[in-house]
């Protein structure tokens, strides 16, 4: 039996061991060390202890615990600083920067049938007013603050209600091909754009976010809110 396969044996069995002033030292429930596998322990004492003090030496040591959280709504609107992933993609936005020039956003189309774009919209404020992220701005000297207050967001519809499958189609490509490729001012509010088009019943919303304000993650929990609000579902 190798080393790792009595070590795996003894885990299998909830049998500890670990080395303490200079001894090995076990602990195990009752029976589940048998005489047969104590004396592979014995016979493999020295190489145990080595392999115990191998892997102490490589644990990881504990984490210090965190500073508790403290709310202080009344810095609730001042700067305060932008995270080190904050601070590369606002670098990373700088045509002086070796493939820069380009701002780290994501692109998504969603789609609603029956529904008017007022609705959408209201929904999409209420969202908005909800979270504060969804208000923030960059700073200069790496910092970054939520606006108290913005206005109702208007979302530009275009109707393509009578169009043809290909012109259609050719309306959506091109609108993809502008908001794909847009890179705001980090400084100016909103971090994001929305439009929607039209085609019937159906409103499809062309959504183009900056991560420099939310994580992929966190757009995710956006998008599922906004709709779930629009769909009548109240979170």
């Amino acid at each position: 039996m190798s080393l790792s396969d009595l070590l795996d044996r003894l885990d299998a069995r909830g049998i500890r061991l670990w080395v303490e002033d200079g001894q090995l030292r076990y602990q195990a429930r009752a029976g589940a060390l048998d005489a047969p596998l104590r004396a592979e322990i014995a016979a493999r004492k020295p190489d145990l202890m080595a392999r115990l003090a191998t892997l102490a030496a490589a644990a990881v040591p504990p984490a210090a615990p965190a500073s508790p959280i403290v709310p202080c709504p009344a810095d609730r609107f001042r700067p305060f600083p932008q995270t080190p992933i904050q601070e590369a993609y606002r670098v990373g936005r700088s045509e002086a920067m070796a493939l820069g020039g380009v701002a780290a956003h994501s692109y998504v189309e969603l789609e609603r049938s029956g529904v008017g774009v007022e609705t959408v919209a209201r929904c999409l404020d209420e969202v908005i007013t909800r979270h504060d992220m969804l208000r923030v701005v960059m700073c200069e000297g790496g910092q970054q603050r939520v606006l108290e207050t913005v206005p109702a967001y208007e979302i530009a519809t275009t109707d393509l209600t009578g169009l043809s499958e290909s012109d259609w189609a050719a309306a959506l490509v091109a609108i993809r091909r502008e908001m794909e490729s847009c890179t705001r001012d980090p400084g100016t509010w909103p971090l994001f754009e929305i439009r929607a088009t039209r085609r019937g019943d159906v409103v499809r919303l062309h959504v183009s976010v900056d991560l420099i304000a939310l994580d992929a993650f966190s757009w995710q929990l956006f998008f599922q809110e906004w709709l779930d609000l629009v769909d009548g579902i109240v979170p």
